[in-house]
């Protein structure tokens, strides 16, 4: 129910919440169950290890999916890597970008990450 999913919600921000101090990065609930994190000047090698403490501390905090089910919330990524400077009048084809790469990792499986380059590259 709500009161569940809200819960729920409440722990993936507490999550968050160290993440974003443990990285030095912003994160924000954009809406529903989702969720924005602006990771300012890191490599891929840092953001893939930004999302690979995210989903170890998402693992053991063992969120259970739906009472009865031994599965546990686990998490769909999307990421906008930008090569170059942050544009502030970009800022929504930033998150357009994210959110289609979002959309293709829960239509690919589900519980991955995948990357989206901005400006788009050859092959992505």
């Amino acid at each position: 129910g709500h009161i569940k999913g809200d819960m729920a919600l409440s722990s993936i921000g507490i999550i968050l919440q160290k993440i974003a101090d443990e990285f030095s990065v912003d994160v924000f609930r954009y809406g529903g169950e989702e969720f924005l994190l602006f990771a300012k000047n890191k490599t891929i090698d840092e953001t893939n290890e930004i999302i690979d403490r995210f989903n170890y501390l998402l693992k053991e905090a063992k969120i259970l999916f739906k009472k009865g089910l031994e599965g546990y919330i686990t998490c769909s990524i999307g990421v906008c890597y930008i090569s170059g400077g942050i544009a502030p009048d970009k800022i929504l084809s930033y998150i357009e970008t994210a959110d289609s790469a979002l959309y293709y990792a829960k239509e690919t499986g589900r519980n991955k990450s995948v990357f989206r380059y901005f400006p788009k590259k050859e092959n992505d």
